[in-house]
């Protein structure tokens, strides 16, 4: 009975969560900018994990979180955490189809002069240069399930916060894409 109850309260906690990042997306796309706050990236990171993690223990993928303490930057976290979530889940997606004995995942945050920088790498199969131009058009996807929007909508969002985010790839070996944002300083929290 007890275990139910977590179970229950998980499932509505989610559900709340949902319904918060439809309505906050449906903002960005009428009024082009969120909720701002001053955010903690290893909160937003963690939120987004607690979301795919029974995914990763599904597909087998080992993953590493190594984010450096008190990164703080402004802007609005359910917009943040779409951006966190479309990485994560596009290297799951990559890890699932590619087949690894051994996929893994790594996630790693620090500063790097004015900026946060939070790198997603994966060691699947890679983007190759032919698709290298299109993975942040819209409407262009790989998958046979996707509509080509994700990464589009994430630069968007970023670069709406005062960042970018890129990728490099090595096919066959690996892909790490960077999301970078302009960091708040200790001085600037007050």
């Amino acid at each position: 009975l007890d275990v139910l109850h977590k179970v229950i309260v998980a499932i509505v906690h989610d559900t709340q969560r949902a319904a918060d990042i439809i309505r906050k997306l449906r903002n960005l796309f009428r009024m082009g900018r969120g909720e701002y706050t001053v955010l903690k990236l290893d909160v937003l990171v963690q939120d987004v994990l607690d979301l795919v993690q029974s995914q990763m223990k599904s597909a087998n993928i080992v993953w590493t979180v190594k984010l450096d303490a008190n990164l703080h930057l402004h802007g609005d976290a359910t917009q943040l955490q779409q951006v966190i979530l479309n990485l994560l889940n596009n290297a799951i997606d990559a890890l699932r189809e590619s087949g690894l004995p051994h996929p893994e995942l790594h996630i790693r945050g620090q500063a790097a002069g004015p900026f946060l920088e939070l790198e997603v790498e994966d060691n699947g199969p890679g983007i190759g240069p032919e698709r290298a131009d299109d993975v942040f058009s819209l409407f262009k996807t790989s998958k046979s399930q996707g509509m080509g929007v994700g990464l589009w909508l994430s630069r968007s969002i970023v670069e709406v916060h005062g960042g970018r985010l890129n990728f490099q790839s090595e096919p066959g070996r690996r892909t790490v894409f960077t999301l970078r944002l302009p960091l708040l300083r200790e001085a600037m929290l007050g």
